[in-house]
């Protein structure tokens, strides 16, 4: 687990919301629903960590990972509850080594919710709101990088090939 973040890490001002979905911060009172995702061996292991064994493993997570800037909870709007994670991480939040200007797109969806594009209908929220997300001063795609016009490919393709 990674150490503690600081306060300045926890401030978390964004939420976005689709017709489906609502992507916000997570809080203390999710943990029983993280828990209820995270225990899932299938889920962990592929994003890089051990399924949660109790639900102070989901509370510590909750506290010294999930509730920083950057981090969402993937939340269905039909029944309020969590259904997974979406992160945009960049410099020493990242988990990757990342050059100036990177960084990485981390996601998870729990099994009951596998299937339904949640994970791809977050990701676009992240490209729709992009100034909301990546913070002041992110551009629109000003035309550095690759043309948009290229085959099979559009901005929000040109857009995660320049953050990852």
């Amino acid at each position: 687990m990674k150490e503690m973040r600081s306060e300045a890490d926890r401030q978390h001002p964004v939420q976005l919301e689709t017709d489906r979905l609502i992507l916000r911060p997570w809080k203390q009172e999710d943990a029983e629903e993280l828990f209820g995702l995270a225990c899932d061996p299938e889920i962990g292991p592929a994003a890089g960590w051990s399924p949660h064994q109790t639900l102070e493993d989901s509370r510590q997570v909750l506290e010294h990972v999930l509730m920083v800037s950057g981090t969402w909870a993937v939340v269905l709007k039909a029944t309020g509850k969590p259904a997974g994670n979406i992160s945009l991480l960049q410099g020493k939040q990242a988990n990757l080594c990342l050059a100036e200007g990177e960084a990485e797109i981390g996601y998870w969806i729990g099994r009951a919710y596998w299937g339904q594009g949640l994970s791809t209908h977050a990701l676009a929220v992240f490209f729709e709101d992009r100034p909301r997300v990546l913070g002041p001063g992110a551009d629109s795609g000003s035309g550095s990088g690759p043309d948009c016009s290229w085959p099979g490919g559009s901005c929000a393709d040109q857009d995660l090939v320049r953050l990852v």
